[in-house]
């Protein structure tokens, strides 16, 4: 009768083993998934640099907020290869707003490759000191919202 329980109690024991076992797998796999492919689920890597695609609307100045703090930067467009080509229009790290006519990127570097639309940048509308992309660039007040590409490098 002893023998029975002891084996009865070990079979138990066993059982809770195993459970707990698979517990810890399905908890570890969670863990694992979480902390891989949560981390920065819209960051595309091209090169040598990650891009962040945003899929809210908002004006230039908290996008490029968005940005910072995603520990990037508005996209800057160094040459025709990385023009952004989209269906959406994007607000780009390309400013004219603290010297009118002289664009800048939010580096601080001065604009060599220049891909703008026919007529742009134009000012049209009045104080257009922020760029945008869809095939080519256009400049746009500032406080129009649109979606946004960060770089980080």
């Amino acid at each position: 009768f002893i023998h029975v329980i002891f084996i009865s109690v070990k079979v138990r024991s066993s059982r809770a083993a195993v459970v707990c076992l698979v517990l810890l797998c399905v908890l570890q796999m969670t863990a694992v998934i979480v902390l891989c492919c949560s981390d920065n689920p819209k960051w595309i890597t091209y090169k040598h640099s990650s891009y962040y695609i945003s899929s809210e609307w908002k004006n230039w100045t908290d996008s490029r907020r968005d940005c910072l703090q995603r520990g990037a930067d508005l996209v800057i467009i160094n040459n025709e290869e990385e023009q952004v080509t989209s269906a959406n229009i994007v607000w780009i790290g390309l400013t004219d707003s603290d010297n009118e006519g002289v664009w800048k990127w939010v580096d601080g570097s001065t604009l060599t490759t220049r891909i703008w639309s026919p007529n742009e940048p134009n000012g049209k509308v009045g104080d257009e000191d922020c760029a945008v992309s869809q095939y080519s660039w256009a400049d746009f007040p500032c406080n129009y919202t649109f979606v946004w590409i960060c770089e980080r490098n």
